[in-house]
């Protein structure tokens, strides 16, 4: 194929860029001054009028569904969202008083103010850009691959493309700020059918934030600029998240609820797995807090049951997740394969644990490469390149609406977008669809050994090894 230039990434002026690699990730913060994200509690707001409410488990959730939502119209209140598989709905024009007398109905569990989260960071601390020019090539000559992809290599997805079907058939959904396919990498490659934002009047293929669609070009891409962990994947968005990267615990677990629904309704393509790159560190005693997250827990068993593997950043706070008081969100709930993130030091020890990831033997289950930046022998190449959304709505990024333009980045973020390529790969080269616990424990014990062991239960994944799992 003939060489022509087809995509750039530029540098912009330093103080729109400086904080730009601290995290494209989950929680992702700006070290070594703290854990930015344990803010989110304090800055989390109720969206107007919205309550969430559980029902009792014990009891015919259905059933207690239509029970509630009579007293729910009795009350004057209006059902936004109905769940009854999970024994959940989510309710607007509820007064206080009347939330008060509907938490007193049978069957009911818990009724709480619905709370907008910051699930990510100011865009100003997530990305950084740079100059250059690339030429169009093929999946392993993309033109960074060479120059600055080692994350794809120390993962050994190169070699597995060459005895998989790199993740052909299988649909990864991205849980964020939506995904853009205008971009050169990612043309071809979103499911709409599969797609749906539940965030107000923003599209699920368009990305505001840039963050989405960053983690949809680690999972797969054309190969064009950019090397991908599965390049025959397809990709679907879940908008779950708005152009400033908050959103409330309602739109998640509705997110959730969808991609363990879609497509099995009328017979079609579904999704085998789900990109969670957000969270936030919250305090683990807050009743509210605690009846927010059994409803995210509630809608993830739904899609687990249902076929869908959950992948999510661990968070980027330097924090030893082992802490009772303290619980990491959606990452530290059952059913999701919670990651942590490794980056070089000036190209040198691939597999330190990054600087800012949050470890815990029981709470961060596998490492993949997110990237490092706070060390004086930091170099660019030491952090990871991404897809920058043509739709990005942010000062000094107008030029990424040329859609070819790519931007290096550090989190946990990229680090969870790798194992769902994985696991892409896995479930297109085992025979049958696998379960996310068959997916979950091939990802695990195919997993490389970390020099810190005592920080994590597995290690850092190989997706070569991984692949071949079922002959293990």
């Amino acid at each position: 194929m003939p060489s022509r230039t087809v995509g750039r990434v530029y540098a912009l002026p330093l103080a729109t860029a400086l904080l730009a690699v601290v995290a494209a990730g989950c929680t992702d913060r700006d070290p070594p001054t703290g854990p930015q994200d344990i803010d989110a509690t304090a800055a989390a707001t109720a969206p107007r009028d919205r309550y969430v409410v559980l029902m009792r488990e014990t009891s015919d959730s259905r059933l207690s569904a239509n029970a509630v939502g009579v007293q729910v119209a009795r009350l004057r209140g209006k059902i936004e969202r109905s769940h009854p598989e999970i024994g959940a709905m989510q309710v607007r024009d509820l007064s206080a008083a009347a939330a008060a007398e509907l938490a007193r109905q049978p069957g009911v569990e818990a009724v709480v103010k619905d709370r907008r989260i910051q699930w990510l960071p100011p865009r100003t601390e997530r990305i950084r850009v740079m100059n250059q020019l690339i030429r169009e090539s093929g999946q392993r000559g993309a033109q960074f691959f060479d120059q600055y992809q080692w994350n794809i290599k120390k993962i050994k997805a190169q070699q597995a493309w060459n005895v998989t079907p790199q993740g052909e058939g299988v649909a990864v959904c991205i849980l964020d700020t939506g995904v853009d396919p205008r971009h050169i990498d990612n043309v071809g490659k979103l499911n709409l059918d599969l797609s749906a934002s539940f965030v107000a009047n923003e599209r699920a293929d368009r990305d505001f934030d840039s963050h989405g669609t960053a983690m949809g070009s680690v999972v797969t891409t054309n190969g064009l600029g950019l090397a991908s962990v599965a390049p025959d994947a397809g990709l679907c968005s879940v908008k779950v998240l708005d152009r400033n990267g908050s959103g409330t615990f309602g739109d998640v677990a509705a997110g959730i609820m969808f991609v363990g629904d879609a497509g099995r309704i009328d017979g079609g393509a579904r999704v085998d797995v789900a990109n969670m790159s957000l969270g936030a560190l919250l305090p683990a005693n807050d009743p509210d807090i605690q009846a927010l997250a059994r409803l995210t827990q509630r809608a993830i068993d739904y899609s687990t049951r249902r076929g869908v593997l959950f992948v999510a950043s661990a968070g980027n706070q330097a924090t030893n997740l082992n802490n009772p008081n303290i619980i990491h969100l959606p990452s530290g709930l059952n059913n999701v394969l919670s990651v942590g993130a490794t980056g070089p030091i000036g190209q040198r020890n691939f597999d330190n644990i990054a600087s800012y990831s949050n470890v815990g033997r029981q709470e961060v289950d596998v490492f993949a490469p997110g990237g490092e930046f706070v060390f004086a022998k930091n170099v660019l190449e030491d952090l990871i390149l991404l897809a920058c959304s043509p739709s990005i709505r942010f000062p000094g990024f107008e030029v990424c609406a040329d859609r070819n333009v790519y931007l290096f980045t550090a989190g946990t973020s990229p680090a969870a977008a790798h194992v769902s390529g994985e696991a892409a790969v896995i479930e297109s080269e085992l025979p049958g669809d696998q379960t996310p616990a068959e997916l979950t424990a091939c990802i695990l014990r195919s997993a490389d050994p970390l020099p810190n062991p005592q920080l994590t239960a597995n290690g850092r994944i190989n997706v070569l090894r991984g692949q071949a799992c079922g002959g293990a």
